[in-house]
């Protein structure tokens, strides 16, 4: 059974959804979790991968990456333009700024949040160093001979995943938002508008900590210093409402849940209402055996997104891709001209064998009227024969017949010249290059001959008087007795 794949590989756990696609939407059929050991090497993670394809059981069509937002650096932008051409150029400058590391060692990927009136254009940048996807993604991937197609940042799956629940009917299209994904070794302190991520943050906070009560003091600290960061850069946009998403926290004593204690303990410490999100029922089920704590939303959200996303391009996943594509263009070609050189093999070997068939037939039936018709063959035989000896239209005679009647009296010929009744080779001379050039159109113009041509001509004296010499060949044309 086909299907396909959104894969997210942390520093704790690797993470795989299965999904298909149904009608203009996605339906996820699989979710997957496992842990990672502490400083896994690459072959100890490919081996965690395959184990989990085998367990899914589905052959991968199509995978996609999601990068989570903890290792990569996202910043803010507004430039001077609209043009994406322009923002391109722009961007990879700014990158350089911000991140200490050299072009070459960075990949990027941008979302044009708003284009203003006065052509600004703000731009959410996520830029990720480049040997972290090529060793951990494609090193990975490439051990168990999968190839991604698509790699986007977790921080858009996690907003998807919030979209697809209950409360997304409870947002205001035009007012901001708090989102805030808890995972294993840190949150995703997510600002959107709409279906937009404006502004997103990576919280180093272990999930297992806010179990307890300095846990949950020290987390609020951070996220009102996440507030401030993103204040200072928006001022006028501040969010009216939090959600609360991702690993569910369970005491250890009680074995209840401890997730509605913190949202009220966050509503209090950050003056705002907190909600806790709760996974779209179809998808429930899957997560039964999830660990608690670890969130599964970025993966879920993704595969469930039909939105363009912040994503990633690598020259190695392009090349990979047009690739794909050739292949399975010029097997979709290989296949059609196999059909149709079947197609036509078929339509002749249907018309051979009835050929066949038919000159079985004449055969079978000339072999029972053979002895009949022995006698009349040999006699049809002799009829030709005499009927090409009567035949007069080529012979030497007519042929002079018809060349005595036309011939001018200042050409001279000396030697006719019959070849195998097929043409005539006339040689003489005249007494000026234009009574040879008429004889050659009046033979032309007999019905004895076609396409009269000269070979040569050439000037001689003859008894002390100048002629034309010439050599005219005449090919033989059918034409009717002459009569006399």
């Amino acid at each position: 059974m086909k299907a396909n794949l959104i894969i997210e590989i942390t520093n704790r756990s690797l993470k795989i959804v299965a999904y298909r696609d149904v009608l203009k939407s996605q339906k996820i059929i699989k979710v997957l979790v496992e842990p990672i050991p502490p400083e896994a090497s690459l072959e100890s993670k490919a081996k965690i991968l395959k184990d989990l394809l085998r367990r899914l059981n589905l052959k991968p069509q199509s995978i996609g990456f999601c990068l989570p937002r903890n290792q990569l650096i996202v910043r803010n932008f507004r430039f001077p333009s609209a043009d994406a051409k322009e923002i391109d150029n722009i961007l990879s400058l700014r990158i350089e700024e911000e991140v200490p590391y050299h072009k070459e060692e960075t990949i990027s990927g941008y979302q044009i949040l708003n284009e203003e009136k006065d052509g600004y254009t703000e731009v959410l940048s996520a830029i990720a160093q480049r040997e972290v996807i090529i060793e951990e993604l494609f090193n990975i991937s490439e051990r168990v001979n999968l190839y991604p197609e698509r790699i986007e940042l977790s921080s858009c799956g996690v907003l998807h995943w919030f979209l697809s629940s209950q409360l997304s009917d409870k947002v205001d299209p035009r007012e901001f938002y708090l989102l805030l994904d808890i995972d294993q070794e840190w949150t995703d302190f997510i600002i959107f508008q709409g279906d937009r991520v404006i502004f997103t943050h990576s919280i180093a906070h272990k999930a297992e900590v806010l179990e307890e009560k300095e846990g949950e003091k020290e987390f609020a600290d951070k996220i009102k210093q996440a507030l401030v960061i993103f204040q200072a850069k928006e001022p006028q946009k501040k969010p009216v409402k939090i959600f609360l998403s991702g690993a569910k926290l369970v005491s250890e004593q009680s074995g209840n849940s401890l997730t509605p204690q913190l949202a009220n303990f966050l509503e209090k410490e950050l003056n705002l209402p907190v909600e806790v999100v709760s996974p779209p029922s179809s998808v429930s089920a899957f997560l039964a055996n999830i660990p608690q704590e670890i969130s599964v939303s970025g993966v879920c959200g993704l595969a469930i997104s039909r939105k363009r996303n912040i994503f990633f391009v690598l020259p190695e996943m392009e090349t990979r891709h047009l690739l794909k594509t050739r292949v399975r263009e010029l097997t979709l070609l290989g296949s059609f001209l196999l059909y149709f050189l079947v197609v036509v093999s078929g339509i002749l070997g249907v018309k051979v064998y009835k050929k066949e068939s038919y000159l079985r037939e004449l055969n079978k039936h000339y072999q029972q009227i053979a002895p009949e018709i022995e006698d009349l063959t040999e006699i049809q035989s002799r009829m030709r024969i005499i009927e090409e000896r009567l035949d007069m239209r080529r012979s030497a005679l007519n042929c002079l017949a018809e060349i005595h009647r036309v011939i001018p009296a200042e050409i001279t010929l000396r030697s006719i010249d019959f070849r195998r009744s097929k043409r005539v080779i006339l040689r003489g001379y005249g007494r000026a290059m234009s009574d040879i050039f008429n004889f050659v159109n009046v033979l032309e113009g007999t019905p004895c001959f076609k396409n009269v041509e000269t070979k040569y001509t050439s000037k001689k004296k003859l008894k002390g008087e100048e002629v034309s010499e010439f050599e005219i060949v005449c090919p033989i044309s059918l034409m009717p007795l002459i009569e006399h």
